[in-house]
């Protein structure tokens, strides 16, 4: 009996959406938005989410490990930003607000909000790839559980590109464009972001790279990083919100692991998760991943979230190696909702991150004078 309910369960929750159920889903997500009770906050998503469909992008793909076509799409930095100083106006005023904080420690977050920032989309149709905007600096976006980039990192998007990034918004597995019917959690979604690293790399040699991963996207970035240890183009880490396996995560949302129902259950969940997947439900170890990291990581959670626990990101925090790290508990903050809710901290703390990875430029990555 176990073995049907444990097929059906990953059935339900690790298959590729059908339409109905991506409409569902994105009805609770504007529901919880709207929760937040931050004025506009549901206007300004759908407004941001929309809009990517007007900047000049690349479509790419590449391929999985094992054989999947994997989608994203790059978006250039804009080199008129850039030029401007529009991006330096947006990092110096999040900068003016917060001060200097260090990276090596621990700030807790005030949950303060702050939605002054500017919001200039346009198209760069002019700006075509990092040829023309003289730019090898990429920021590879991971987005999460039944999720999408432009959803995930909708808000940020701007502030990203205006710092000077290349933005590549990556689809994964059994998500949009991307092939695959199932997700696995982390398991092989690490390899896939290998994959989207091994892509920018071949396409620009010269590319220096951040990670930026949100849940499972965050915990997919964590594995991946641990087998890229020793690329020199890995520059940093953003992983928000991110657990520290797939089966520690299944053993949360599944009841009190040291249930012995609960444990036979998810060893069969993990026997026919592997048949079904191809992952390995113990793989990424977060833990024993960043006991190997040497490169500046921010680790992000909000102090609300039930969905995957805070403990879990302050145990990565703890395990990371890296002398240059920053936990940031944003205060009053769901599961994947440390930006909406502490967006000036959020921006300070990414450019903080971004002078430790790139100390020899400035943080909208201009080196003319």
């Amino acid at each position: 009996m176990m073995g049907i309910i444990s097929r059906f369960f990953i059935e339900k929750f690790f298959r590729r959406q059908k339409p109905k159920s991506v409409a569902e889903y994105l009805d609770r997500f504007a529901e919880r938005l709207t929760a937040t009770g931050i004025p506009g906050i549901l206007d300004r998503f759908y407004e941001a989410e929309e809009s990517f469909a007007t900047i000049h992008h690349d479509d790419v793909a590449t391929e999985s490990a094992d054989g999947l076509t994997l989608r994203g799409r790059l978006y250039p930095v804009s080199e008129g930003d850039r030029r401007s100083g529009a991006g330096c106006r947006v990092c110096a005023a999040s900068t003016v607000r917060t001060g200097s904080t260090e990276s090596t420690g621990s700030t807790e977050s005030t949950g303060s909000t702050d939605f002054s920032g500017s919001d200039s989309r346009g198209d760069d149709a002019s700006d075509a790839g990092n040829a023309s905007s003289g730019c090898s600096r990429y920021m590879i976006l991971v987005h999460g559980f039944r999720s999408s980039g432009e959803r995930d990192f909708g808000l940020q998007f701007d502030f990203l590109r205006q710092c000077g990034f290349n933005v590549l918004v990556t689809d994964q597995r059994a998500h949009g464009r991307s092939d695959g019917e199932y997700i696995s959690l982390g398991a092989l979604e690490m390899q896939d972001v290998k994959s989207w690293t091994d892509f920018v790399l071949a396409r620009d040699p010269a590319a220096e790279i951040i990670l930026y991963g949100v849940s499972m996207g965050a915990t997919a970035c964590g594995g991946a990083a641990g087998l890229l240890k020793t690329v020199p183009a890995l520059k940093g880490l953003i992983l928000d919100c991110g657990y520290v396996s797939p089966v520690s995560e299944l053993l949360h949302l599944t009841g009190d692991g040291r249930k012995p129902f609960i444990k036979t259950f998810m060893k069969i969940v993990s026997r026919n998760f592997l048949k079904k997947t191809g992952g390995d439900p113990a793989t990424p170890d977060l833990l024993s991943a960043m006991k190997e990291i040497s490169v500046p990581v921010l680790f992000v959670h909000g102090a609300k979230d039930t969905f995957v626990l805070p403990d879990n990101t302050k145990a990565s925090f703890e395990a990371c190696a890296s002398p240059c790290k920053r936990l940031l508990i944003v205060e009053g903050a769901g599961h994947a909702g440390s930006f909406v809710r502490g967006e000036e901290e959020y921006r300070a703390a990414v450019i903080d991150l971004i002078k430790e990875c790139f100390p020899k430029q400035p943080v909208n990555g201009n080196t003319e004078p």
